[in-house]
């Protein structure tokens, strides 16, 4: 099953149409995001040492799978409520931040790369080694003044290059907001920006039911055991149940879940991914003395599918010239995760050769509450 868990984890829709509260509502639930928000944020906050090479892929390997969903900034712990992160000023203005969007470095240099014409990315990259390399009369002075003059150089020589290209701007709409002006002239420039965007492109304004939101949660949060910052098999209620004590049909409860299931996990349910998301989440990130187990199949899927991309592309550049260390580095260190694979498959396999949960949890050695969420899915998915 190469690579499939990657395919799973990437949204095919957007978070940034909906408001705050549902982005990170449907975010903090996501199996993912519970297991990797924590080493994310080291990573950013660079209290990972330098020298620990493994660790800092790992680490940075959970930044981009959260970036794959979708989740901007530095992450926050998922017990935090919706209001909690409205009201919160320590959490970082970039966090799920929304239709308006920062940009990193990272970003920005891809954009660049991805836009610019060849000869522009060549001067652009001379300019590069400009201000990276030493000159003569820098030999043997290592200082904040001599890296600076580098950079002034490269600098004043780009300001000379005649390019129409450089001098373009984006497809998307970039802009610098002056945070000195006041809140109401920004918010009057910015709509007036996004009228003018949506006119160009024909975009519609969109109505969102967000009580359907709420609806789908409610029942998300009870059918999959949703304790406020995390998942419980214990707290999990069956279909039966929250039929009743909402006075609906089964069908509404599933459609309601399906629903929850598209924004939670970003792409349309079914029992596979389903199995592929939350068994994985429930056998290896059960207690934090599990989860490495679970970062670690993250980083083998991602370093993996990246690693063939570069060698598809023929574009890896050689190790001896990388002065940081690559994630394809490591794509070679991550065991397999074909036992959990296995032991899915054969789950469903005893379900429908009529075994009990019981007798299940006797063959596999494992939660007989598991089996029971795995064997509910399955009917609802007959």
């Amino acid at each position: 099953m190469p690579d499939v868990f990657i395919e799973d984890i990437t949204r095919k829709n957007s978070l940034t149409q909906l408001p705050l509260k549902y982005r990170w509502e449907f975010t903090r639930r996501h199996p993912v995001y519970l297991v990797c928000w924590r080493l994310a944020r080291s990573y950013l906050r660079g209290e990972i040492p330098t020298d620990r090479h493994d660790e800092q892929a790992t680490a940075y390997a959970a930044l981009l799978i959260l970036q794959t969903m979708g989740v901007t900034g530095e992450p926050v712990d998922p017990a935090m409520t919706s209001k909690q992160l409205e009201e919160d000023d320590s959490v970082a203005p970039e966090f799920l931040a929304g239709p308006v969007q920062p940009m990193t470095y990272r970003m920005m240099l891809l954009n660049q790369i991805m836009a610019l014409p060849t000869p522009e990315l060549a001067t652009i990259g001379a300019l590069f080694n400009v201000a990276a390399n030493r000159y003569r009369e820098d030999e043997g002075v290592d200082n904040e003044e001599a890296a600076f003059s580098r950079r002034r150089r490269a600098g004043a020589e780009l300001n000379t290059l005649i390019s129409p290209a450089l001098d373009s701007f984006p497809m998307a709409p970039l802009y610098y907001i002056d945070p000195n002006a006041s809140t109401r002239v920004i918010s009057a420039a910015v709509t007036r920006i996004v009228r003018l965007w949506k006119r160009r492109n024909n975009i519609p304004e969109q109505r969102l039911q967000l009580r359907a939101f709420d609806e789908g949660l409610n029942v998300w949060d009870r059918r999959e055991g949703w304790t406020g910052a995390g998942y419980d098999l214990e707290r999990i209620e069956n279909n039966s149940r929250i039929a009743k004590s909402l006075s609906a049909p089964r069908s509404t409860l599933v459609s309601r879940y399906a629903t929850a299931f598209s924004w939670i996990i970003g792409t349309p349910y079914s029992i596979d991914k389903w199995m592929r998301l939350f068994f994985s989440y429930h056998r290896l990130a059960g207690s934090p003395s599990q989860s490495n187990g679970y970062i670690t199949r993250l980083r083998r899927s991602l370093a993996s599918f990246q690693n063939r991309q570069s060698k598809e592309e023929e574009l890896t550049p050689n190790a001896d010239d990388l002065q940081i260390p690559s994630l394809h580095s490591y794509v070679d260190t991550v065991a397999s995760d074909t036992d959990l694979i296995d032991l899915q498959i054969d789950v469903v396999d005893l379900i429908k050769k009529g075994k009990t949960d019981g007798e299940i949890a006797h063959i596999l050695q494992i939660s007989v509450l598991l089996i029971a969420q795995v064997r509910s899915h399955l009917s609802d998915d007959s």
